[in-house]
C-alpha cells in the first residue's frame, strides 16, 4: 500500500501526512439506545458506560481528549473490536459511545439509535492522507498527492 485516507491528525515519526479538503470529512457524534434522554452536557456521559475500540482508534483518541480537558474520568469502558458489536451494544442499552455519523445515520433514522451532538470543537474531524517516509515515492504518487488540495496552515 503506498498510502491511505485516515481520521487525523496522525502523530507518528514513520510517516508523512497531508490534511486535505475535498475528501467528506467525518462528523462525530454521541450515540445511545432510542430511550435515552437528550444529552445536555459532556458531563452526562460520567454516569454512562462509554464503549469504544481498542487504544490507537482516532475516535477513541479524540473522545479521551475531551473528557481529559474536561476533568472527567469515565465510570467505565468496554472494548469492542468491531463496529457492529458497538452499535449492537448501543442498540440493547449497554451503554453509549462517539462514532462518525455517516456510520449510524440509517440507524438513528430508522429509530433504533440516538443521536447527541456534539461540541464543534471536537465533532469535526480531518480527513489526512498518510505515507510512509522510509519507501520509495513513485511519480504517480506524487501526482496524486499533488492534486490533493491541502488546508492552509496545517503541519
Amino acid at each position: 500500500m503506498d498510502g491511505a485516507f485516515v481520521v487525523g491528525p496522525i502523530d507518528h515519526a514513520e510517516l508523512f501526512q497531508k490534511k486535505v479538503i475535498k475528501v467528506i470529512g467525518e462528523e462525530l457524534v454521541f450515540i445511545t439506545d432510542n430511550t435515552h434522554p437528550i444529552m445536555s452536557s459532556i458531563r452526562d456521559i460520567q454516569t454512562r458506560t462509554l464503549l469504544v475500540f481498542p487504544m490507537g482508534c482516532s475516535y477513541r483518541r479524540i473522545l479521551e481528549q475531551w473528557l481529559h480537558n474536561e476533568g472527567l474520568i469515565p465510570n467505565k469502558i468496554i472494548e469492542f473490536d468491531s463496529l457492529g458489536a458497538i452499535i449492537s451494544s448501543v442498540c440493547s442499552g449497554l451503554g453509549m459511545s462517539l462514532l462518525p455519523m455517516s456510520v449510524v445515520k440509517e440507524y438513528v433514522q430508522a429509530g433504533t439509535l440516538r443521536c447527541h451532538s456534539i461540541q464543534n470543537s471536537y465533532a469535526n474531524v480531518p480527513t489526512v492522507f498518510v505515507y510512509r517516509k522510509d519507501r520509495f515515492i513513485s511519480n504517480a504518487l506524487i501526482k496524486f498527492i499533488d492534486m490533493l488540495e491541502p488546508v492552509k496552515n496545517f503541519v
